[in-house]
């Protein structure tokens, strides 16, 4: 167990991680003109190298973290940081996945990568090989002139995988990013994207993961962040230590599983920090 209660998490902002949400209160405007509390006292610090998911119930403000996070969302009180620095406006590390693809229609998967490639400094054949590249590290190659119509819900999010990964990310940030998939497609991809993320040399060098899956996180993520609701807080945190590659039907795994539903459900109340071995 480790025993650091979640208050200490984060003493001070540190350049020793990616990315750091501290503080962080947030409040919605209601259509009624009543201000509704989504989330209190978050913090949340990102290392390099790992994978961390945001697990909890709908309504917990898992994906109101990811987009503070990245900078698409200023939060009503609290700071992000990145490398120790605070955020002014978008996370410039970040690759967003999202979890209805978001592709433009009317351009091929080709189209659609060197769209978001346009942003860098790059010579038209430098933008197409680099949109090819990304292609085929997701297994597109030969669907280069296919539309999103043609496509299965699995081959879009391998499109929105390559997106996100042509601007080389520092962190790539999934919210619920196979939830629109089969089960069987689903647990492919995530063995691909653990794939490219365990290729040291390139980026992403951290994950950030929203899923209401728990096998998923437990697949998937070295931390596990357990967030409660009304307004979404963070209940503990639970560092996986499973060994990759993870088994989903071996008895460790498992426990792991029930371990979190435990928490999930309420049967569990943790309030400080918990780390899981294999044993």
């Amino acid at each position: 167990m480790n025993t650091a209660p979640h208050s200490a998490i984060l003493s001070e902002p540190s350049d020793k991680f990616l990315c750091e949400a501290r503080g962080i209160k947030h409040l919605f405007t209601l259509p009624t003109g009543q201000t509704f509390k989504v989330l209190e006292d978050v913090q949340i610090g990102v290392h390099p190298n790992e994978v961390v998911a945001l697990l909890g119930p709908s309504g917990c403000g898992k994906s109101t973290i990811l987009r503070i996070l990245a900078g698409l969302i200023i939060p009503t009180q609290g700071e992000v940081f990145v490398h120790g620095k605070r955020l002014q406006g978008l996370n410039p590390t970040v690759g967003l996945v999202f979890q209805s693809f978001a592709l433009y229609p009317w351009l091929t998967v080709l189209e659609n990568i060197e769209f978001v490639v346009q942003s860098q400094v790059l010579s038209p054949a430098e933008r197409r090989q680099k949109s090819l590249q990304v292609i085929a590290k997701v297994g597109m190659s030969g669907f280069e002139e296919a539309y999103p119509r043609e496509l299965s819900g699995g081959m879009k999010q391998r499109v929105g995988i390559a997106r996100a990964l042509a601007v080389n990310p520092e962190l790539l940030m999934m919210d619920e990013p196979f939830s629109q998939v089969d089960a069987l497609t689903a647990e492919g991809l995530r063995a691909e994207v653990i794939d490219i993320w365990t290729d040291k040399e390139r980026n992403p060098s951290a994950i950030v993961m929203v899923s209401h899956d728990i096998k998923e996180v437990v697949y998937m993520a070295d931390r596990i962040v357990v967030l409660g609701a009304s307004p979404g807080r963070v209940r503990t945190i639970v560092n996986n230590l499973l060994p990759r590659p993870r088994d989903y039907r071996s008895p460790e795994f498992l426990r792991l599983v029930d371990q979190l539903h435990e928490i999930i459900t309420g049967h569990e109340l943790p309030d400080q920090s918990s780390s899981v071995s294999p044993v």
